[in-house]
């Protein structure tokens, strides 16, 4: 069922006020103060770059948590009031490439219910699935070796491994199944804690990403079957381990960064289709004006019943 928002609790407890709307935490804040926890996808930055110039509109804002030390729960020090983007770097990047200083973004806390951290995986297209496997065989510091997809589930579950690809039949064995490869890191070498992993998942992903034959897409799974009906030219599918909050939180504070589009937060609620015009956020007015402009625009929002909320998963055909 949908409604234009969520009401109020019956009953003779009702009380009122925004946290029984349940309404996203929406606010103004200086581009300066957001640090990325992943890569920005370059294509992607590109064109929404060129979105925001023509259509003057932020359509959804990105989902940031405080930058807090994972132990002690606390701001680390140097910063305060910063905030870690968890989902929208490439919607923060194409702000800050075009020198606006202020961006509206959702603010959640970095936990369960409201926020859920998943896994999305690489779809490859666009290039020879041999050439796709052969420049990661490449890489210093990485090997790769033939298994079963029962094998690399398994090893990626344990954390034994840094990921694993799917490759399509290639000839002459065409009658076969796509072929599977574990990707780790050179005996010896510190290669499974969270920092040193996404150097080598980094490197791994620069052999691809920055081809501009070259797609990526995001799948959710690693059954290369299902998805080739889908997509021409498949190059292969690389799957990744998951991280937890507190990873992608110390990664923020060191300055590191988990390859492009991998980390899946499931935010809720979660804002979209707010509409802020980019020439607000890159006025001369200050950051107090710009809020107190946009808390006025959800009030009136909200009395003309432009909020609604979705309660089912929703797929969007115009992104």
């Amino acid at each position: 069922m949908t409604s234009r928002h969520a009401q109020p609790t019956p009953g003779p407890e009702r009380h009122t006020g925004k946290e029984h709307f349940n309404i996203p935490d929406l606010k103004i804040v200086p581009v300066e103060m957001l640090v990325l926890h992943e890569h920005a996808d370059e294509k992607r930055v590109a064109r929404l770059e060129e979105r925001l110039l023509q259509d003057g509109y932020l359509k959804n804002p990105p989902v940031v948590a405080p930058l807090l030390d994972p132990d002690s729960g606390t701001d680390p020090g140097p910063g305060t009031g910063r905030y870690v983007v968890l989902d929208g770097a490439n919607r923060t990047c194409a702000i800050k490439r075009m020198g606006v200083p202020h961006v509206l973004v959702q603010v959640v806390h970095y936990r369960p219910p409201q926020v859920e951290l998943y896994t999305w995986h690489h779809l490859i297209t666009g290039r020879d699935p041999a050439t796709f496997l052969d420049e990661i065989r490449e890489v210093k510091g990485l090997t790769v070796q033939h298994t079963s997809l029962e094998e690399a589930r398994a090893a990626l579950a344990r954390r034994s491994i840094l990921a694993y690809i799917v490759v399509p039949v290639m000839p002459p064995d065409r009658a076969g199944q796509p072929a599977v490869y574990t990707v780790d890191g050179v005996n010896g070498t510190e290669r499974h804690n969270p920092h040193d992993s996404t150097v080598l998942l980094n490197a791994m992903v620069d052999t691809y990403k920055g081809d501009p034959q070259v797609a990526i897409h995001r799948v959710n799974t690693d059954v290369l079957e299902e998805l080739v009906p889908y997509y021409d030219d498949v190059s292969g599918l690389v799957v990744f381990p998951p991280y937890t909050p507190d990873d992608i939180m110390r990664l923020a504070q060191a300055g590191s960064k988990v390859p492009t589009g991998i980390t899946r937060h499931i935010i809720r609620p979660r804002a979209l289709r707010v509409n802020i015009p980019v020439s607000v956020l890159n006025s001369d007015r200050t950051l107090e004006d710009k809020n107190a402009w946009w808390h006025e625009q959800l009030k009136r929002k909200l009395a003309a019943n432009e909020v609604r909320l979705y309660q089912e998963p929703t797929y969007l055909f115009d992104e």
